[in-house]
C-alpha cells in the first residue's frame, strides 16, 4: 500500500504538467524495502511453524518453565 502510495505521490505532478516529484523515490525505496523485509520475516516464520510441527515442537512461549534464576548459580 506505501509503494503504491508513493508511485501516486511520484506521478502526481504529471497530471498538471509538472515534471515527476523525484523525492517521492525516497519514499518509494523504504516502501520497496519495508516490503521485501517483511516478506523475508513471513517466509522464515512460515518456515520455522512448519518445522516445529514436523518435529512436534511446541510453540514458543508456550509453556511453563520451572526455573528459580536464584538457584541457578548457587552450588550447594
Amino acid at each position: 500500500m506505501g509503494f503504491v502510495a508513493a508511485v501516486a505521490m511520484f506521478l502526481s505532478p504529471l497530471w498538471i504538467g509538472e515534471g515527476p516529484s523525484w523525492g517521492a523515490l525516497w519514499v518509494m525505496g523504504l516502501a520497496g524495502f519495508i516490503a521485501w523485509y517483511g516478506f523475508k520475516l513471513a517466509k522464515d516464520e512460515y518456515k520455522a511453524a512448519r518445522l516445529r510441527k514436523e518435529r512436534g515442537s511446541p510453540k514458543p512461549g508456550s509453556g511453563y518453565v520451572d526455573v528459580d534464576l536464584l538457584e541457578l548459580g548457587s552450588r550447594e
